[in-house]
């Protein structure tokens, strides 16, 4: 270490610190490593993988290692010295400063992945910003990382979680074993939903991303199940890379028929072309045009495939949709949303769309004395099941005489919910 003159610790880890350093030679600034003090037989393996890792890893986003000695005791190794971590980065940069050294993080990850290694720690602190023209990000501390499919199982053992519980995919909280490149994927997602949201994801909110087009990245990024997320950070970052530099308003109302014809091409359906469906309709929530004439008039394999797949984003979707319906739609119409609501009801489980779509069918037939959205409320009702939903409904008839009586014809025979059945008992004993 006597190349360099030794600064003030700037971090502490599990099993290392962190000390600024200066190079004697040329003042050249950088941080310098060490095993902490009392190190066990484990710290010492964990920190010479770390090194082993990260020294592999020869890539702009990818923090080098630029001198060692771990013949030393405690062992050491130098990094340069960055400007600040991607949190503190977020603090004052703007949204496309922010995208870009998100994407720089991806395509360092890229290699890692690459090369056979996963991170599986993945956060905000562990993403360095370095001064340069541009500024650059580049993903560092390895310290929980791993070489895939080669590292001893006594560096990892069974049922026992690493990470950082905001950024960590389920799979690695329960065992970081069944950590692999989707469990970095996860992560990533995570990070991203910071990016545009400047939030932490103690729980990810998909209703305040306002660049809406990354929504569909985020949410297939941290879906629960590993199968279902993106299976490479090369996928996401292309998805990335397609919403920040190539995607750009078409004109949706005649973008949607081509996608439809695409997704449904041959009788089949064509998820890739289902999924930019779902992009772009999120993209244009505000095209009014598109969410009244052409959102409900989707092929019913499609709107299943939407509304299945992707639940928070089509909720989205949807609380746009009825906006429009709120504000006034023709009497006519009134048939069209019953109509749309009623396959969207069919093909869900998500309790808040169902919620949404029952307090509307209810409202709109009243309001409008449509006799066809009557006839579908009541179809819906009669056929529920659960406890929640059938309170609701009660609720919602309880609040509103004439939602009350409207829907009565609907709803009071043997089909009907028994709450509901009650209701309207108890109703028509006050009534006489």
């Amino acid at each position: 270490m006597s190349d360099y003159e030794l600064g003030a610790p700037i971090a502490h880890g599990g099993f290392g610190i962190v000390y600024a350093v200066r190079r004697q030679q040329d003042g050249w600034p950088g941080v310098a490593k060490y095993l902490i003090q009392g190190y066990s037989p484990d710290d010492r393996k964990r920190f010479d993988r770390e090194v082993r890792i990260q020294a592999r890893l020869e890539h702009k986003n990818i923090v080098p290692i630029v001198h060692m000695d771990m013949g030393a005791d405690p062992p050491w190794f130098v990094m340069p010295r960055a400007r600040q971590n991607l949190r503190d980065y977020f603090q004052t940069a703007n949204v496309d400063a922010r995208l870009e050294r998100f994407r720089e993080a991806l395509q360092g990850m890229v290699h890692a992945h690459d090369n056979g290694v996963i991170h599986r720690d993945l956060k905000p602190e562990n993403i360095l910003v370095f001064n340069g023209n541009p500024s650059y990000a580049a993903v560092g501390d390895f310290g929980l990382g791993r070489l895939i499919d080669r590292d001893t199982p006594t560096l990892t053992s069974t049922n026992i979680g690493m990470g950082t519980l905001e950024y960590m995919a389920p799979e690695q909280y329960t065992n970081a074993k069944d950590a692999d490149e989707r469990s970095d994927v996860f992560s990533l997602g995570k990070i991203l939903y910071e990016v545009l949201t400047l939030r932490v994801p103690y729980t990810v909110d998909l209703s305040i991303v306002q660049l809406r087009r990354f929504v569909y990245v985020i949410q297939r990024a941290i879906n629960p199940d590993p199968d279902h997320r993106y299976q490479s950070v090369k996928e996401m970052l292309a998805d990335v890379t397609r919403m920040m530099d190539d995607w750009k308003r078409y004109q949706p109302l005649e973008l949607v028929p081509n996608l439809v014809r695409r997704a449904t091409a041959n009788g089949q359906l064509h998820q890739t072309a289902v999924d930019e469906l779902l992009q772009c309709i999120l993209d244009n929530t505000d095209d009014v045009k598109l969410l009244l004439e052409q959102l409900p008039n989707l092929p019913d394999v499609v709107i299943a495939a939407l509304v299945r797949k992707y639940p928070d984003a089509f909720k989205i979707i949807l609380a746009a949709y009825d906006i429009q319906v709120e504000s006034g739609v023709s009497f006519e119409y009134c048939d069209v949303v019953a109509t749309f609501y009623e396959k969207v009801f069919n093909n869900t489980t998500n309790h808040d769309i169902k919620s949404l779509i029952l307090k509307r069918l209810a409202r709109l037939g009243a309001w409008n004395n449509r006799w066809y959205v009557g006839g579908v409320f009541g179809t819906i009702v009669n056929k529920l099941d659960d406890d929640a939903l059938i309170l609701e409904v009660v609720e919602l008839l309880s609040k509103d005489s004439r939602i009350a009586a409207f829907c009565q014809p609907y709803l009071n025979d043997g089909r009907c919910p028994k709450p509901i059945r009650d209701f309207y008992k108890n109703r028509s004993k006050s009534a006489s």
